[in-house]
């Protein structure tokens, strides 16, 4: 489960891009330090604009930090590459 407010480290396995209504949208598939060594992942939506350095800066084996206010990412940070 998510938090309702602060923050979630995990390595970004995929993204996928969605619009909804013309908005634009990344789905980020996450496995969280806990989940590493199965098969879990987390997906979490972000908004475009959210996500620091631009979509380019997302590739798969980086590892983000996501901010999350209400449930809802609110920001998306590359840590490091893996």
């Amino acid at each position: 489960m998510l938090p309702l407010a602060g923050s979630i480290r995990g390595k970004l396995i995929e993204v996928r891009e969605v619009s909804i209504h013309g908005d634009r949208y990344l789905d980020l598939i996450v496995q969280r330090p806990e989940q590493e060594g199965t098969a879990q992942a987390t997906k979490l939506r972000a908004p475009i604009h959210a996500i620091k350095g631009g979509e380019g800066a997302l590739t798969p084996g980086v590892v983000l930090i996501c901010s999350l206010l209400m449930g809802q990412v609110t920001g998306v940070d590359v840590e490091h590459r893996t």
